[in-house]
Order: structure tokens, then C-alpha cells, then sequence
């Protein structure tokens, strides 16, 4: 029923709001930075996390570029190219390292630079690890999702967006998984 359905979920929140508490105690205000495929949940995940932590704030490293650029990843990719994002990417990441206390949403292919491990350094990292299917089913919701993830622009014309995903997270794998835990 609903009044059982909400039970749980006051539960549920309950019980992640006291565990998310007793993690933050045994972090001692050390970052956790999240990894993974664009569609993963890195920035849905992100907020929640940051939120069950109590004294933790969140960061989306993607809406940080953008606010820092004044244009969308989208429009970076358009004009200047990915090696001029990422090295944006970089100067943010190199950024937040700083920061303690703070759960950081990474743009998806952030792990693929070896600079970004820098940072990374700096805190505990979660892979997000979620199956290409899954992932094409987010990203394909609506063609505003499709246009706003360059990535997805990227590749054969014929490549439909599982395909797409599926080639990014065969090439991103093993950058992804030297994390702390996933």
C-alpha cells in the first residue's frame, strides 16, 4: 500500500541518514569523488551521498566548467575541441582537490586523464559501474539528453547510442576500475 510505501521510504532515509553520519565520522572530512559513464548517476548519487553525509557539500565538476566558462560542455566540445575541455576539466579537478568535506560528481571521461589521478590523490574514489544498456536507456530519453552529452555526437553517423556508449565503456574500463571501490 502507499502508507507502507512511505513507511519504508522514512525508514530507508532514516536508516541512510544515520550510516551516512557514522561514514562521515570514519572519513575524518575526506573527499569522495565519483567516477563513472555519463548516464551513470554520478551527479543523482553525488547529492544524495553528500546529503546522507550531513556535513559534506556536493560538486558537479561539469556545472562548475560551465559556470567558470559561461558556455555548455556541449558548446566547449562545438568549438574549441575535447583536448581544449579536458584541459579545462584538469584545471577544475586540480581545484577541488582542495576541498574536504565535498562529494565531487566527475565529468565522465575525467578518469581518463592522468592528471585528474592527481586529484583524485586527494580523497576516496567511487566507480559508478552501471551496464551499457542501462546506460542508453538514460541517454536516450529525449533528444535534448543525447545533444547535451558531446561524447554521444562523437563516432559513426549509423552507431546508435548503445553502440556509442558501449565503445566509450570498453575504452574507459580499466581507467575506471583503479578505484577505491565501486
Amino acid at each position: 500500500s502507499t502508507e507502507d510505501a512511505r513507511e519504508w521510504t522514512a525508514s530507508a532515509a532514516g536508516d541512510l541518514g544515520t550510516k551516512g553520519r557514522e561514514l562521515s565520522d570514519k572519513l575524518k572530512g575526506v573527499s569522495i569523488f565519483l567516477i563513472g559513464m555519463m548516464g551513470s548517476g554520478k551527479t543523482s548519487a553525488g547529492e544524495l551521498f553528500a546529503k546522507s553525509l550531513g556535513s559534506y557539500s556536493f560538486i558537479d565538476t561539469d556545472d562548475l566548467i560551465e559556470k567558470l566558462t559561461g558556455v555548455t560542455i556541449a558548446e566547449i566540445f562545438e568549438t574549441e575541441g575535447e583536448a581544449e575541455f579536458r584541459k579545462v576539466e584538469t584545471m577544475v579537478m586540480d581545484s577541488v582537490k582542495a576541498y574536504i568535506r565535498t562529494v565531487v560528481s566527475t565529468g565522465g571521461g575525467a578518469a581518463m586523464d592522468k592528471a585528474n589521478w592527481a586529484a583524485f590523490q586527494s580523497g576516496v574514489v567511487v566507480y559508478l559501474d552501471v551496464p551499457a544498456e542501462v546506460l542508453a536507456a538514460r541517454l536516450d530519453k529525449s533528444a535534448e539528453e543525447v545533444a547535451s552529452r558531446p561524447m554521444l555526437a562523437d563516432g559513426e553517423e549509423e552507431q546508435n547510442t548503445l553502440e556509442k556508449v558501449s565503445k566509450l565503456l570498453g575504452e574507459r574500463r580499466g581507467k575506471d576500475e583503479q578505484t577505491d571501490g565501486g
